[in-house]
């Protein structure tokens, strides 16, 4: 996917919450234009300030690829909250029993 549509996605959710890119970067303990470059497509941006802005947004990522199906098969999966972040984190099947 592509940085402009990231920031499509984001600006889409973030207009129907009803929020400014102010609000947005207060709610999600950004600094100021950030919200601004990522919807305006910036290449350079860290992941744990996409995955604040996310979960503000209540936008789940979720990779696809031709092994995903197996890779889920091969792992077990836990929910754990990160810093006021919910994460999906993964296990090798064989550390929890089935």
């Amino acid at each position: 996917m592509a940085p402009k549509q990231i920031g499509s996605i984001i600006r889409f959710h973030r207009k129907k919450a009803k929020l400014s890119q102010e609000e947005l970067e207060h709610l999600a303990e950004l600094g100021k234009t950030v919200v601004f470059d990522i919807e305006n497509g910036k290449l350079s941006i860290r992941l744990d300030t996409l995955l604040k802005m996310l979960n503000v947004l209540n936008i789940q990522l979720e990779f696809q690829g031709p092994l995903t199906t197996l890779f889920k098969t091969k792992m077990r999966t836990a929910k754990i909250l990160v810093n006021g972040i919910t994460e999906v984190i993964f296990f090798p099947s064989f550390f929890m029993p089935s």
